[in-house]
C-alpha cells in the first residue's frame, strides 16, 4: 500500500511541472497565440520601372523536298545571324543555338486512305540575351533581313532583380503596418509586434505598350520604329499585428 502511494504521489509531482507544447510555443516570440488580441491586414508593395534587359527567341524554319538543301539554307540564315549579332556588340555567351529539328510531313488523301510524302520541315531556334535595349530595333530588323522568319516577342526584365524584391517588401510591410494602424486606431487601441508576415510571390505585369510599333505604316519598319514601355512589380504580404488596448 505504501509503495502506490509512492508512485500515485512521483506522478502528481511530475505533471503538476509539466509544460504542454501549446503553452511552450506561446512563450516563444513571434509565434501566434489565439488569446493575444491582433489585427491581420494585407499590404501591396508596387514599383514601375523601365527594364533593362530582355530575352528574344528567333526561329528559321524552312520546308521542302530536299532535306540537304534546306538544312543548308537553315544553317546558313544561323551562322549569318550569329556574326551579325556579335558584330553588334552581343556576347557569344548571351547567344544560343539549338539543334535543328527536321519533321516529315505527309498529305492525306482521303479517296485512297493513304498519306502521301510531301517533304521536310526543319526549325532552329536562336535564344538572344539582349543587355543593351538600344540594340533591340536594329537586333529585330536584322534578323528579318537575314531570312528569320519567326520572332517571339521580348520578354523584359530588370538586371537588379533581388533589389527590386527586397524594395517590394519593404514597401509592402510599411503598407500593412498603416492598414493595421488605421484599424487599431479605430477601436481605440494601437499596435504592437508583428506576429506573424507571409508574402505573396512577386508578379511581373509587362504594361501594354512596352513594345509597339510607333509608325502608322508598318510597312516601312525600321530600327527607329521599336520604343521599350515599363514593367510593373508588385508584391503582397498578409501581416497580423499585436493590438494592444
Amino acid at each position: 500500500m505504501k509503495k502506490l502511494t509512492l508512485v500515485v504521489g512521483l506522478l502528481l509531482i511530475l505533471s503538476s511541472h509539466a509544460i504542454s507544447s501549446q503553452q511552450l510555443f506561446s512563450s516563444l516570440p513571434g509565434i501566434q497565440d489565439s488569446t493575444i488580441p491582433s489585427v491581420t491586414v494585407q499590404g501591396h508593395g508596387s514599383m514601375t520601372m523601365p527594364p533593362d534587359q530582355a530575352a528574344l527567341r528567333f526561329s528559321i524554319s524552312d520546308k521542302g523536298r530536299s532535306l540537304d538543301l534546306i538544312k543548308n539554307n537553315v544553317g546558313n540564315i544561323t551562322s549569318r545571324f550569329l556574326e551579325f549579332a556579335e558584330n553588334l556588340g552581343i556576347k557569344k555567351q548571351n547567344l544560343r543555338t539549338t539543334n535543328i529539328n527536321i519533321f516529315p510531313e505527309y498529305t492525306y488523301v482521303p479517296k485512297t486512305g493513304k498519306r502521301i510524302f510531301d517533304g521536310y520541315r526543319i526549325n532552329r531556334d536562336i535564344t538572344v540575351n539582349l543587355q543593351n535595349l538600344t540594340l533591340l530595333g536594329q537586333l529585330i530588323e536584322g534578323a528579318i533581313n537575314l531570312g528569320v522568319n519567326n520572332i517571339n516577342p521580348p520578354m523584359f526584365s530588370s538586371k537588379n532583380a533581388s533589389g527590386v524584391n527586397i524594395k517590394l517588401h519593404t514597401l509592402a510591410m510599411e503598407d500593412a503596418k498603416n492598414k493595421a494602424i488605421a484599424l487599431a486606431t479605430s477601436v481605440n487601441a494601437t499596435i504592437g509586434r508583428a506576429i506573424d508576415a507571409n508574402a505573396v510571390p512577386i508578379s511581373f505585369q509587362p504594361r501594354p505598350t512596352e513594345m509597339r510599333m510607333l509608325s502608322a505604316d508598318q510597312a516601312i519598319m525600321n530600327e527607329q520604329n521599336y520604343e521599350v514601355g515599363e514593367i510593373t512589380h508588385q508584391l503582397s504580404i498578409i501581416a497580423t499585428f499585436e493590438l494592444i488596448y
